[in-house]
């Protein structure tokens, strides 16, 4: 019967408890769609969208800081569906091994802990690291919350007479076990089990069984937090801290080698969790400036780790930080065990990719590394649009860079590539990725979609100027037969990429400083570059240029004022950012930054005071 005109549709008369009962029989995915359809729909089902807004309210982010929060909300998602569709970062400090560390981190530094100053520059990066020139002798356990030892020794005894601290701490243990091991893991023992072998691929046998439960009943927390991971559908960002465990003898027990078997035992199988697939920005490693936080860049992650996190199917940007790419030895045929890096060439989703304090190692007889493997890896992506590094810092490393091979590196990611920018290199301009940017015509005739580039100071110096090549490779390079006769004898300007920004770095050697008299030359090339910028296309809008302190004079900057090329950017409507220039920029830039811990209070532009430095790739107050 058609429906008199001017009369409401029939649905739209239906009253609150019947609209209720209709969002309650839908999947927690279509309240929203539904609550689209007209204003009636939305107001008659405000409950569930309430429900929905408090979720997302308390467990949009979830953190690993106090050490309840994790098996708490792993039980409300696996019984509430809001909470579960609501989760969308997941952010963790670290791994708590065994009852004894069932505590919540600590922020200040126990008065029990030595303080020592910061390495030589030769051996961390430090400087890059928020927190301080500091770094702290602790064990893994120490970073926990935990009573006195006096509110649970049961002997009365002088502090002097107290047993030494390994019977103190399985004093602590054993009262923790009998505080959580029932509530927290042995009620729910049998679903969490079915679950890791649902959505984590685990073996249904007596082994495997076993084993897992052997982890959870002795207070592991990596399968609770991998378990978490995996069953949050809308789950977008999962976070991991740099911090200092030094439980390397026990590998197998972290959180990220749980991760790591059960993202490859589902990619062998094809088979994803719902957590897994919605995954789109991993980061490992970010730097919190907490006195835990590891500054001497030991790497608890092994390299099979950032393989299988390149297995996600969804995956867009990733963050690795204190990376290493050693070559496992053991077999990477296993189950468990992602796929040597030569073998996913061209396989991954990813987009994105910053490679933080980057640790090039060479140290271990049994392992191999060449710089072929960090070229394997940034060939994984299928389609690599950014690239960021920041620091480079080498430890033993024993071989330099296939030129070859770094050349037809270039070439593949020419396909894709729109951003590549260099933070804080250590790197000498002949081992410098970019450094092939002022040094081939065929290179820098193929980047033509890329927006922001960092250059290398002194290779483009020598591009103009031969004669400032200080070292014998650096002028062997400059004749390399690749590079055309006739480009060898035009300025530096000609042979650039045609980039919107240009970060014009300082590669950091020791036995080099950029003085007054090279910054002339400097700002020669970059004038000629700013004036030559109509046959580019005009596409250049801003030159960075780092103005390096001279260590030998107070760590002051050399008086020169670049004022002939700052007046030409200004013609031309090309910024031009030195100390110097007081101007205000012309366009806004958006460089690419670290991730950070929503728990940690940083510092930005949202606090008023921070200057981001394009050169470091950090936020500073000065």
């Amino acid at each position: 019967m058609a429906i008199p005109s001017g009369q409401p549709a029939l649905f739209l008369r239906l009253p609150d408890e019947l609209i209720t009962e209709i969002f309650k029989l839908c999947h927690v995915s279509d309240h929203f769609n539904l609550a689209l359809t007209c204003r009636r729909l939305a107001n008659g089902g405000d409950a569930t969208l309430e429900r929905h807004r408090a979720a997302y309210r308390e467990y949009s982010v979830v953190t690993d800081w106090e050490h309840l929060t994790i098996p708490s909300v792993l039980q409300k998602v696996i019984t509430d569906p809001y909470v579960a569709w609501n989760v969308r970062t997941i952010e963790i400090f670290g791994t708590r091994y065994s009852w004894e560390q069932w505590g919540d981190f600590m922020s200040e530094v126990p008065s029990t802990i030595e303080v020592f100053p910061s390495p030589g520059s030769e051996d961390t990066m430090s400087s890059t690291f928020a927190g301080g020139q500091t770094f702290h002798q602790f064990r893994w356990r120490e970073i926990f919350e935990k009573p006195p030892w006096r509110e649970f020794w049961p002997y009365e005894e002088t502090d002097e007479d107290l047993p030494e601290e390994d019977m103190l701490y399985a004093v602590w243990r054993t009262k923790r076990r009998e505080q959580y091991q029932e509530s927290v893991i042995g009620q729910y023992l049998t679903t969490y089990i079915d679950l890791l072998i649902e959505h984590g691929h685990f073996r249904r046998d007596d082994d495997e069984i076993g084993w897992l439960s052997e982890q959870l009943l002795k207070g592991n927390d990596g399968p609770l937090k991998a378990l978490l991971i995996t069953l949050c559908p809308r789950l977008s960002v999962l976070k991991h801290a740099n911090s200092k465990d030094d439980t390397n003898s026990y590998p197998q027990l972290e959180l990220m080698e749980w991760l790591s078997q059960i993202i490859t035992r589902s990619w062998r199988r094809d088979s994803w969790a719902p957590g897994l697939k919605s995954l789109r920005e991993v980061s490992v490693g970010i730097p919190t400036g907490l006195w835990f936080e590891d500054r001497n860049l030991s790497g608890l992650h092994r390299p099979r780790h950032f393989r299988s996190l390149m297995l996600l199917p969804g995956l867009k940007s990733v963050y690795f930080g204190t990376m290493n790419l050693q070559r496992d030895t053991l077999n990477s045929e296993s189950e468990e065990r992602p796929p040597q890096l030569a073998s996913l060439t061209g396989f991954s989703s990813v987009e994105h990719i910053f490679l933080d304090q980057f640790v090039d190692r060479y140290d271990m007889s049994d392992q191999e590394y060449t710089a072929e493997s960090v070229m394997e890896f940034l060939l994984v992506p299928k389609k690599l649009k950014s690239l960021t590094v920041r620091g480079g810092l080498k430890l033993q490393l024993s071989t330099v860079a296939n030129n070859q091979a770094l050349y037809v590196l270039m070439l593949h990611l020419s396909k894709s590539l729109e951003r590549a920018i260099e933070y804080n290199c250590r790197l000498r301009p002949s081992e410098s990725t970019w450094g092939w940017f002022g040094r081939t015509n065929p290179i820098r005739e193929l980047y033509t979609g890329t927006t922001k580039i960092t250059i290398n100071a002194v290779s483009f110096m020598i591009s103009g100027f031969p004669r400032l090549a200080t070292r014998k490779e650096e002028l062997d390079e400059w004749q390399d037969p690749r590079v055309p006769r006739s480009l060898r004898h035009r300025g530096g300007y000609h042979i650039l990429p045609d980039a919107e920004v240009l970060l014009v770095q300082k590669s950091y050697r020791d036995d080099e400083i950029i003085d007054e008299e090279v910054m002339e030359r400097l700002e020669s090339q970059l004038y000629r570059l700013v004036e030559n910028n109509a046959r580019s296309g005009r596409k250049l809008k801003a030159i960075f240029i780092q103005q390096q302190p001279n260590p030998d004079k107070g760590d002051t900057i050399a008086d020169f004022d670049y004022s002939r090329l700052i007046n030409l950017g200004r013609e031309r409507d090309i910024y031009i950012h030195v100390k110097e220039n007081k101007n205000v920029p012309f366009h806004q830039f958006d460089f690419p930054t670290p991730p950070t811990m929503s728990l940690l209070q940083q510092t930005g532009a949202e606090d008023g005071i921070g200057i981001f430095d394009p050169f470091k790739g950090y936020w500073t107050t000065g």
